[in-house]
């Protein structure tokens, strides 16, 4: 992936590393789950310190991978490529359980256990300044 990121750097250094959580259909349960996303997600994803994310529902879970994911990276990145990422950004999303590997929009709710929807999608996109918005 460095080679990659090097590659358009040298075309385009405004860009932006999306990770995607993605989770399969299975309904999510943890009894009574007490979700902290919304008090440490943006810490944890900064590497701050903090507390590991609790999600309850597949769309909070997705989020979570992705965040630990973009997590890794930068740290990664910053270890042994630290010139790469100066000025990078690396933005967490979930998918949840929307999007099977076909990448069609999910038409029905199916409550499965489907590990080959469990992943985590990497994309590289140019950033959008207000005006191309």
């Amino acid at each position: 992936m460095t080679r990659e990121i090097q590659k358009i750097r040298e075309l385009e250094s405004d860009f932006v590393i999306e990770v995607i959580g993605h989770t399969d259909t299975k309904a999510f349960s943890k009894g009574a789950c007490n979700s902290n996303l919304d008090r440490v997600l943006i810490d944890y994803t900064n590497n701050n310190q903090g507390v590991d994310p609790i999600a309850c529902d597949n769309a909070g879970l997705g989020l979570a991978r992705a965040s630990s994911t973009a997590r890794f990276l930068k740290s990664e990145l910053e270890r042994y490529y630290p010139d790469l990422i100066s000025g990078l950004k690396i933005v967490p999303y979930s998918a949840g359980q929307l999007q099977p590997r076909t990448y069609e929009l999910a038409t029905r709710f199916l409550d499965q256990d489907d590990e080959t929807r469990r992943r985590i999608e990497i994309r590289i996109s140019l950033k959008m300044d207000n005006n191309q918005q």
